[in-house]
């Protein structure tokens, strides 16, 4: 397996809120990180809003506490859900995950899908 670098995740990850309809919330230094990646391989596919859009996804960070996430911005105080679950993942873990559900997506014919 190859290594997974974190401005790839997150350039697929924005793919993969492309296929979902979603926004994406991108910090400053992310967003940079991938405009330098994607210029190098691809361009940005998805909309790119500040932190805080409501309806927005987001895929964050923690390693102290296990890894990625996907977020979702359920309301202007700053709640949110989680589409793929509370637990956090390797980025191996996440590239497949993700993987897998725009694979499904492909598969079901449904190139636009609205939650």
């Amino acid at each position: 397996m190859d290594r997974i670098k974190n401005a790839e995740l997150m350039n697929f990850f924005m793919h993969f809120c492309k296929d979902m309809n979603k926004a994406a919330m991108v910090s400053p230094s992310d967003l940079k990180a991938v405009k330098e990646w994607a210029t190098e391989y691809w361009t940005i596919p998805c909309e790119i809003v500040p932190y805080g859009t409501v309806g927005a996804w987001r895929l964050d960070h923690a390693g102290c506490y296990g890894g990625w996430q996907i977020q979702e911005m359920d309301n202007a105080g700053g709640g949110i859900s989680c589409p793929m679950g509370y637990h956090r993942f390797r980025s191996r873990q996440m590239y497949d995950m993700i993987c897998f559900a725009r694979a499904a997506i492909r598969l079901r014919g449904l190139p636009n899908v609205k939650i």
